[in-house]
């Protein structure tokens, strides 16, 4: 993932800082957008298609400031109109963004397709 949410990153630099603490998420999911994502949240167009849902992914602990996922997570298009993907978005169980990339290729989905992350495509670095 290429950025991280303005929220968490101000939740970070406080429990960083010890200015406040930091729950981490109980799990974290993510998301596609058809549209580009902004730092703050806004933007985001998830897709419509039938079957859509946000997925459960599941990282490795983190090595030289990367951690990439360690199942694949397939989203597959039940039906309607084809759309395009531009972006994903990872969230904690509450549905807060969390990181987002707005650099992944634009990826055209259509009904009975499955748009699949391998292990390891979903990288989310700090840097």
């Amino acid at each position: 993932m290429a950025e991280m949410a303005t929220s968490i990153a101000n939740e970070l630099l406080d429990h960083v800082l010890a200015v406040g603490s930091y729950t981490a998420p109980t799990s974290v999911e993510i998301g596609l957008s058809t549209t580009t994502v902004s730092a703050d949240g806004t933007g985001i167009t998830e897709p419509t298609w039938t079957g859509y849902a946000k997925q459960s992914v599941t990282f490795g602990a983190a090595s030289s400031g990367a951690a990439a996922n360690t199942g694949v997570v397939d989203f597959v298009h039940g039906g309607g109109a084809t759309q395009t993907a531009v972006a994903a978005v990872l969230y904690d169980q509450a549905g807060n963004m969390l990181y987002f990339d707005n650099g992944m290729a634009d990826t055209a989905v259509a009904n009975g397709e499955t748009l699949r992350f391998a292990i390891g495509d979903i990288d989310v670095t700090q840097a």
